[in-house]
């Protein structure tokens, strides 16, 4: 795309990157930030709902390996 068009500018609109490596990449594609909405302040909007997460081991038994395939 940006060979096509030489002199457009790219605008990203997107979550956090996943890995590290993703922000340097992305801040060299796109450039710098022209506006942030911070997660704190999404809920503080209630915009979102605050994610609460508890991680649990539960044991888990098939009991029809078939009905599962089904």
């Amino acid at each position: 795309m940006t060979k096509l068009l030489l002199e457009s500018t790219l605008i990203g609109f997107t979550g956090t990157p996943l890995q590290n490596s993703d922000k340097r990449q992305s801040s060299e594609t796109f450039g710098p930030y022209i506006h942030t909405y911070k997660y704190d302040r999404a809920i503080g909007d209630k915009v979102v709902l605050d994610l609460r997460y508890e991680a649990r081991d539960i044991d888990q038994h098939l009991t029809s390996k078939a009905k599962v395939d089904q």
